[in-house]
């Protein structure tokens, strides 16, 4: 089994799902990589002293990590792995990606993932909080998570025990979606207090980590735990939190990603509320119920994108369709021209061709603009993965 890879040969898709799990490469230092060599074949022909150049900060084992070529027979037994498992291992671009992944600066080069992402899951909301919360925190995240489900809000959480727990589990109690971030293998049964909840989060959401079968919870893997948590979710709420909780790194990455950060007030006389009253006084909005946050989670209107002029003969047509008329400016409705139906190798190469967006941005860019159609309906997803364009009735149509 590999990875579903648009514009790759099953030979690319190897060496891209190696490098990838290459030792201590990590996806800033493969997102580097990647982006001045262009492909895994390249990287791995690369001289220790072109690696260093690119990425200084590379340590000596990961350049001799790379030297000594991928690892297929690992990564042969993690492909069968995941299969027994009934883990989905997804990259960038693929079908069952999480689309809000795409907009992180360095999107993980490959997720693991048991259940699956729907594009409904585009309207999340994180929930966190520390792993001994008091009573009054654990009602607090129960409820918040259950009523937020009601409204038809993901809801995505650690999986760790405490607040994490209980917004799972509140999110469940209203048949809602949740997806629980982990720090470790899919196969791993950490924590074991949260075993119950697994199956249920899996066919009510997905339980995704970006590392593979096997790996344990190390202390290191949780920071990016975080990352990938909030990255997911257009907004942050912090329940309950000390003052060195592990739920003010998700609310620092939060701010680095520009995402709406709130946090739930508690008492004064506790210790678990004082890093949610920090983050109160410095940037975090008030959170009291679900009626605070859904109101952050109306799409803003996008900025009207400006005129490209390319040196390609191709350009985009300034006469809108029917679609258009009701759609507003869409320059990437263009893009299946005559055509109702469009694979994604081909909706790349023309978004390449027509210079949409600056290079290096573009399978980003792109996917982030077809799930901001699907959601408006006026594309349809299909299996392949391919997209079809719908063009909506006007009023006066019969």
């Amino acid at each position: 089994m590999n990875p579903i890879f648009p514009a790759l040969n099953p030979e690319e898709q190897t060496l891209y799902a190696c490098l990838a799990l290459q030792h201590k490469v990590g996806y800033a230092g493969f997102t580097r990589l990647m982006e001045v060599l262009r492909s895994p074949a390249a990287v791995y022909a690369a001289s220790a002293e072109q690696l260093k150049t690119i990425h200084p900060r590379m340590t000596d084992e990961t350049v001799e990590s790379i030297q000594k070529g991928p690892n297929r027979t690992s990564w042969e037994k993690i492909a069968e792995q995941c299969d027994k498992l009934r883990v989905k291992i997804d990259a960038p671009g693929s079908h069952d990606y999480p689309a809000p992944l795409l907009q992180l600066n360095a999107p993980p080069p490959l997720l693991f993932i048991q259940g699956s992402w729907q594009p409904q899951d585009a309207i999340a909301v994180a929930i966190v909080g520390t792993r001994q919360p008091t009573d009054y925190g654990r009602k607090a995240a129960f409820t918040l998570a259950n009523d937020l489900s009601r409204a038809r809000v993901t809801v995505v959480s650690g999986f760790a025990v405490g607040i994490d727990a209980e917004a799972h589990a509140g999110t469940l109690d209203a048949n809602g979606r949740t997806l629980a971030v982990i720090g470790c293998g899919a196969d791993i049964p950490y924590p074991l207090e949260n075993q119950h909840l697994r199956e249920r989060i899996v066919q009510n959401g997905a339980i995704i980590s970006e590392f593979p079968p096997g790996a344990s919870p190390r202390r290191d893997h949780f920071p990016r735990r975080n990352r990938i948590l909030s990255g997911l979710a257009k907004a942050i709420v912090v329940v309950e939190a000390g003052k060195r909780s592990g739920a003010l790194l998700t609310a620092a990455h939060a701010r680095t990603q520009g995402k709406t950060l709130f946090a739930m007030p508690g008492s004064v006389f506790s210790s678990a509320s004082s890093g949610t009253h920090t983050l109160l006084k410095r940037d975090a909005k008030l959170a009291v119920s679900a009626e605070d946050i859904l109101p952050a989670l109306e799409d803003k209107p996008a900025p009207a994108q400006p005129e490209r002029i390319t040196s390609s003969s191709t350009t985009l047509s300034t006469t809108p369709t029917v679609g258009l008329s009701i759609a507003g400016n869409e320059p990437v409705l263009e893009l299946w021209r005559d055509e109702k139906i469009c694979g994604l190798d081909r909706l790349i190469a023309r978004s390449l061709e027509l210079n949409l967006w600056p290079a290096g941005n573009t399978l980003a860019n792109l996917m982030q603009s077809l799930l901001r159609l699907e959601l408006r309906g006026l594309v349809q997803r299909l299996p392949g993965p391919t997209f079809r364009k719908i063009i909506p009735r006007l009023p006066f149509q019969a």
